[in-house]
């Protein structure tokens, strides 16, 4: 594209450690929710609906294979009391994951301005709370558009308008692109979520001697 430049912020960081999470510590459940047709992600998502952001301060860091600024960082779960269960540390593992998302945009606001509205993808796409702690941690709605593969939509518009059944990536867009819901930001979480984030990127700072 004329005048457009692609710049990328990414690491191992994401969905893979909720994954993991699950894989260790919810295999029983994992395995009774596959045998009724139904996905143990549900469950997560139940768990963490039945908390509140401001319930407790468990700070999970995603760094299960490391982070981009430091190849040694550690995964982490901190500050956890004996009262806390097993949603209130799903909910610490979805805001981790968030905040790892909110450092990666910091950097590339270096460069540009913040966008109007976020638009996700992936197996966050398909968490209703997730998606609101996204929206609600970014203070920026956040748009889902239809479909799976994401990816593979916009290797199949690159060739539409390879062999013209596009005149523009912008018309291959307007045919191809398509919303199917908007999440507004709670204005009312904006000061916890910004206290998270800084004890989080504080914890962080504080870790990284000792990861080396």
């Amino acid at each position: 594209l004329d005048d457009y430049y692609l710049m990328l912020e990414g690491s191992a960081t994401s969905g893979s450690n909720l994954e993991w999470f699950v894989t260790e510590f919810f295999a029983a459940e994992k395995e009774q929710a596959e045998s009724q047709g139904k996905s143990v992600y549900d469950l997560c998502n139940e768990l963490v609906a039945s908390t509140k952001p401001d319930e407790s301060d468990i700070v999970f860091l995603p760094y299960l294979y490391g982070s981009n600024a430091n190849p040694a960082a550690k995964a982490t779960l901190l500050g956890m009391n004996a009262w806390h269960h097993r949603g209130h540390i799903l909910r610490a593992i979805y805001e981790g994951i968030v905040f790892g998302h909110k450092k990666h945009v910091e950097r590339l606001l270096n460069f540009r301005d913040m966008p109007d509205v976020i638009r996700l993808t992936g197996g966050a796409a398909r968490s209703e709370v997730w998606l609101q702690i996204f929206a609600d941690i970014f203070q920026t709605p956040v748009q889902v558009p239809e479909g799976t593969e994401l990816g593979a939509l916009g290797a199949a518009m690159t060739a539409g308008v390879a062999v013209q059944c596009f005149s523009d990536y912008p018309k291959a867009v307007d045919q191809m692109v398509h919303l199917t819901r908007r999440i507004e930001p709670n204005r009312d979480l904006a000061t916890l979520y910004k206290d998270k984030y800084a004890r989080s990127q504080a914890v962080i700072e504080a870790l990284d001697s000792v990861w080396g």
